[in-house]
């Protein structure tokens, strides 16, 4: 099983996160990373491509990393206590050609 088909192994009324308060379904996080993937899509991301997400830890990250899997790209998650020069690096290192923040 790949990461991106986690999603799919929850009942669709079941949580599948819970961030500050708000609960969010299996049905929900599988239609967010829908709209994610088709938002990247349309934007040219393409399968084998290296893709940052610039992002603290939340539902956000975690709906944009399945996205970018799911499409068949690298995520590269740039950490957001590194220095702009540290992050610098890390993206021209990884030949990230696109950022989701």
């Amino acid at each position: 099983m790949l990461v991106h088909e986690l999603i799919f192994q929850g009942p669709d009324d079941k949580i599948a996160l819970y961030e500050k308060g708000v609960k969010t379904s299996y049905a929900g996080l599988k239609t967010k990373v829908a709209q994610y993937r088709s938002c990247l899509h349309a934007r040219g991301v393409r399968a084998k491509e290296n893709v940052a997400i610039f992002a603290k830890n939340s539902a956000n990250f975690i709906s944009s990393y399945l996205a970018i899997a799911s499409l068949g790209c690298v995520v590269v998650p740039l950490n957001t206590m590194l220095t702009p020069r540290e992050i610098s690096f890390v993206i021209k290192d990884a030949k990230t050609k696109y950022i989701v923040t």
